[in-house]
């Protein structure tokens, strides 16, 4: 057999292995994604991702429902992580850096 893309061998083998690969790697990419935006609220001096909740490894905190079955039907998905900017430590600063996280 030759060598090709891993995701065509992997589509011809198995083509439920290779929908499981994927949502996996979107789950874990958009909870990381938001938990970045999370840590980098939390060293700005704000705690309202820890006190609503949001810094915990579960994708349905992170995406809610609508963004799970959204990504099922679609496939597009996208995350949320409330904070609050006026408690950053630097101000305008602090919210570029929650931002670029």
């Amino acid at each position: 057999m030759a060598s090709g893309w891993w995701m065509h061998e992997l589509w011809e083998r198995s083509p439920v292995l290779l929908a499981s690969w994927v949502v996996f790697w979107v789950l874990l990419s958009v909870m990381l994604h938001e938990l970045a935006h999370g840590w980098t609220a939390l060293w700005q001096g704000d705690d309202t991702p820890r006190a609503a909740g949001h810094m915990n490894f579960s994708p349905l905190t992170h995406m809610g429902g609508t963004s799970l079955i959204f990504f099922v039907l679609v496939g597009f998905a996208w995350g949320q992580m409330p904070v609050s900017p006026w408690r950053f430590r630097m101000g305008r600063m602090g919210d570029v850096l929650v931002s670029a996280a």
